[in-house]
């Protein structure tokens, strides 16, 4: 499956409940009293939301340099090395009087920047919608893209369960409002967001930022939302974790009899296992590459 997607998005129900429950403010705990109770709901609610944000229009106010094209086509299996010289004339459409149109989700330029290697496509979605003004002077607007950006960054889980720093390969950032950040706002934005989710050293450009101005249908035209896709170090260490827990259950012969009853094979499930090795070995090279 890993071998012919696009890209994978995994959510991990821990880290979405743990989301919710940071996003559930200090006034509402204060009247309610006590903790509140997440379920099933208000996990799948997040996550429609997580999908609703990365495929709403959008429109990229920054072009890949064709030296991180050049840059990444220089490694096998990426993306960028199989590309054809139409990104200018695609490039070039989409400007009209200077200004990149609006447009709907395009599953390449996703590729592209959060998953340009075959053999590491596994991506985190993350998000803040409903964000509200607390001011309505344009002037502060900036300021608070910035700090509720890094808002939503300080609830993103930056160690694994051994205390491990998680290294980020790249990622793509979405942010939807009806007043935008300035070019040296969102250069900023993009600084503290490479600096917090610790991107790789050996890619010179690891994110990007889309933009547009019109809210999605989960805010309220006052209102303003982040997203995130990253493509990290810590989803691998968990699939790690739950092949190991599978490989025990297989040799003890757990539940087994009920794969072969329906069709399945013993070499079915060794070849699962084969292939988790096969992502977590490219996304460890990966987190240690230099250049």
């Amino acid at each position: 499956c890993h071998e012919h997607a696009d890209g994978m998005i995994i959510f991990r129900n821990d880290d979405v409940v743990s989301m919710l429950l940071q996003n559930y403010s200090s006034k509402q705990k204060e009247e309610d009293g006590e903790q509140p109770q997440i379920g099933f709901k208000d996990i799948n609610r997040y996550i429609s939301r997580c999908l609703f944000d990365l495929i709403s229009p959008t429109k990229s106010f920054r072009k890949r340099p064709k030296s991180v094209a050049r840059f990444l086509s220089k490694f096998p299996g990426s993306v960028d090395s199989s590309s054809s010289s139409s990104g200018a004339a695609r490039g070039k459409s989409l400007r009209q009087n200077g200004h990149y149109q609006l447009r709907g989700f395009n599953m390449r330029d996703f590729t592209s920047n959060v998953c340009p290697f075959s053999d590491a496509k596994l991506v985190e979605l993350w998000s803040s919608a409903g964000i509200k003004w607390r001011s309505n002077r344009t002037s502060t607007h900036a300021l608070e893209w910035f700090s509720n950006t890094s808002n939503l960054l300080s609830r993103i889980p930056r160690y694994d369960k051994d205390e491990k720093g998680v290294a980020c390969l790249s990622y793509q950032m979405h942010l939807r409002g009806l007043n935008q950040p300035s070019l040296v706002e969102r250069d900023r934005i993009m600084k503290k967001t490479t600096d917090k989710l610790g991107c790789v050293q050996w890619n010179p450009f690891p994110g990007d930022i889309k933009q547009t101005k019109m809210p999605n249908l989960h805010s309220q035209p006052h209102r303003a939302s982040i997203s995130l896709a990253a493509n990290r170090t810590l989803l691998p260490k968990y699939l790690s974790a739950v092949k190991q827990k599978a490989e025990i259950m297989f040799d003890a012969g757990a539940f087994k009899h009920w794969y072969l009853k329906h069709g399945a094979e013993e070499e079915d499930f060794l070849d699962a296992f084969e292939s988790v090795d096969g992502i977590v070995s490219a996304y460890k090279e990966l987190s240690i590459r230099t250049r």
